[in-house]
């Protein structure tokens, strides 16, 4: 008999690269895992979005399966938390974050979703003041939002910041970087920081690449792109590759005083076809591929810029700058209790369909 071994950095005819997730935390080994719809939750920090908040693992995995995304693994952390790796098909990326699969087992228990709230913000000045937005193409990103807080001292995350990151393998980095992974993880909403200082003209661009053009990723790799590859760019170079990965030059660090917060839309298809050419895989590449919903953008922008200006001791700008088309309307969909009856072979009261 044979038994197939694919080692970390194998390609497969479909399913893409095989890598190794999230270095060794808390004596939890490196698992393996195809990057297709494996995430990590916290149970934890699932529970923070549930009234009552006391899901046991167990009882998280059955709801969960039940509502089609099954637990491969339970994996036991320190203070009695559980680490959930859950399957979420490429047709379900709103439940790839904590409050998505939240909203699902409050569905199926009875239990209410708790929603974060962002907390009052020091406001002063109008963010059109500080940065200039130009998206020039809408198809191939929907929606493009930047906001900008002055005045950040930035540097290491409180201990619950880190531990809600550890808990799920990511490194903290610092206390503005930090909210936006945190961000990804809570609402499934990628978003990116800048360094206001380091964008030439103080610009922000959507834009293809020039052919030839070169950006110096945050992983520290000059690469070269092509007139395919959509970029967020300053008034004078690609400072980002636009849905997965942001540059070095404009990178937020300790002595940074002022970061523009980034948080878009973007199309699939574009995002997949240059991460797959540039073999770049990152937690916001893999959301952008499945699809993020414009619609969702404002109540996750404003926690994060709220979190960032607690945690640095920043003001915020009034207002955001929007680039993009319409908001898509809300779709309403006719469903026949005597037809579902008919397919489940059960009658359900139309009632109970409609809570």
């Amino acid at each position: 008999s044979f038994v197939p071994v694919l080692l970390p950095g194998a390609r497969t005819a479909r399913a893409g690269t095989i890598l190794v997730r999230g270095k060794p935390t808390h004596r939890r080994p490196p698992r393996v895992a195809l990057f297709l719809g494996l995430m990590d939750i916290s149970l934890s920090w699932l529970n923070a979005y549930l009234e009552p908040g006391d899901c046991s693992a167990q009882e998280a995995d059955d709801l969960l399966t039940q509502a089609g995304l099954p637990i491969e693994a339970h994996t036991p952390l320190p203070g009695g938390d559980v680490l959930l790796d859950v399957e979420v098909t490429s047709n379900r990326p709103d439940c790839l974050s904590h409050i998505g699969c939240a909203r699902e087992v409050a569905a199926l228990s009875g239990r209410t979703l708790k929603y974060p709230e962002p907390g009052a913000i020091q406001t002063a000045g109008d963010t059109g003041d500080w940065l200039t937005l130009e998206n020039r193409d809408h198809a191939a990103c929907p929606l493009f939002t930047a906001r900008v807080i002055t005045g950040c001292t930035v540097g290491p995350s409180p201990a619950w910041l880190v531990e809600r990151l550890e808990a799920i393998g990511q490194r903290s980095i610092n206390n503005a970087v930090d909210v936006t992974n945190f961000i990804t993880h809570e609402f499934g909403n990628p978003c990116h920081v800048f360094d206001r200082a380091k964008l030439a003209g103080h610009a922000l661009v959507v834009r293809f690449a020039n052919e030839g053009e070169k950006l110096r990723t945050l992983d520290e790799k000059d690469r070269v792109l092509k007139a395919t590859d959509l970029v967020v760019a300053d008034a004078e170079r690609a400072q980002s590759l636009a849905g997965v990965i942001g540059g070095a030059e404009s990178e937020v660090s300790d002595a940074t005083t002022e970061i523009v917060f980034e948080m878009a839309t973007w199309d699939p298809v574009t995002v997949r076809t240059q991460a797959r050419r540039l073999a770049i895989n990152t937690d916001a590449g893999f959301r952008f591929q499945r699809g993020i919903d414009p619609r969702t953008l404002e109540q996750a922008a404003e926690r994060a810029v709220a979190l960032i200006a607690e945690l640095t001791g920043g003001t915020l700008a009034s207002g955001a700058l929007r680039e993009g088309a319409p908001l898509p309307e809300p779709q309403r969909i006719a469903l026949r209790p005597s037809r579902v009856e008919r397919i489940l072979g059960i009658p359900v009261p139309a009632g109970d369909i409609i809570k």
